[in-house]
């Protein structure tokens, strides 16, 4: 299963829980989901980590930021993005929130990181 699999798989059962009011296993999905976040790109310029705001089993939706720097190395600014997933028939289409370069990177970045295969003993 890949990493975006499992994602959109627990947001949903988690959704479902909330709506059946099974406390217990929305706070174990919920569990999950953080654990989840930890897999996501953090660090080198995603140095807030990312964020899992919504999932369906169509598309899901992170959010991020980057730590952009100056070709000195120095930091210079963040940007803030949503990144959206979808499946495709041929894997992911990934698309990021903004403009220039840095979106095409961003979406890079998470298209190889969300179809890797999901190890369970991870979590």
């Amino acid at each position: 299963m890949k990493l975006a699999q499992k994602i959109s798989q627990t947001f949903i059962a988690r959704k479902n829980c909330i709506e059946s009011g099974n406390k217990v296993w929305e706070d174990k999905h919920s569990e999950t989901l953080e654990a989840l976040e930890k897999l996501l790109p953090s660090g080198s310029g995603f140095d807030s980590g990312t964020k899992i705001t919504d999932a369906s089993d169509r598309q899901i939706k992170l959010r991020t930021k980057y730590h952009h720097m100056s070709p000195e190395g120095f930091y210079t600014h963040w940007t803030q993005h949503c990144v959206t997933i979808k499946s495709t028939f041929s894997g992911l289409d990934v698309t990021v929130s903004g403009s220039g370069d840095i979106c095409d990177y961003i979406a890079e970045v998470f298209e190889h990181v969300l179809s890797e295969s999901y190890d369970e003993s991870v979590i």
